[in-house]
């Protein structure tokens, strides 16, 4: 998972100056970055990192701190398309099956009779 993590940095004197914004995760050092801000201004720094194992991570940079989750993805879960034909549908097939036999066995039998 990315994740961005901004950090604005002023510069509350009247002369240009730059300091090092160092990135922490874990108390591990990911990043850093050499920030130039004129006096009396601010500077965004922005970092993206990525992590992929789930779990809590720790942030820190220049005295400030946070947190951010990296969750496990969701696995989806296929449904087995149905398949086959529904039990009723066999169930009006032999009954047909069987009428259709009965019918013609007693037209057979009729015209034996009748020939007889």
């Amino acid at each position: 998972a990315d994740v961005t993590i901004s950090l604005s940095v002023t510069n509350t004197g009247d002369v240009s100056g730059s300091t090092a914004a160092t990135l922490s995760i874990n108390g591990t050092v990911a990043d850093s970055r050499n920030v130039a801000v004129s006096g009396g201004s601010t500077e965004v720094v922005t970092f993206t990192v990525s992590r992929d194992q789930p779990g809590s991570y720790s942030v820190s940079i220049a005295g400030l701190s946070g947190s951010f989750e990296v969750s496990a993805p969701e696995i989806p879960t296929e449904t087995p398309p149905k398949t086959g034909t529904s039990w009723w549908i066999w169930a009006a097939i032999g009954a047909a099956i069987v009428l259709a036999a009965v019918a013609g066995f007693v037209l057979v039998r009729r015209r034996q009779l009748s020939a007889g």
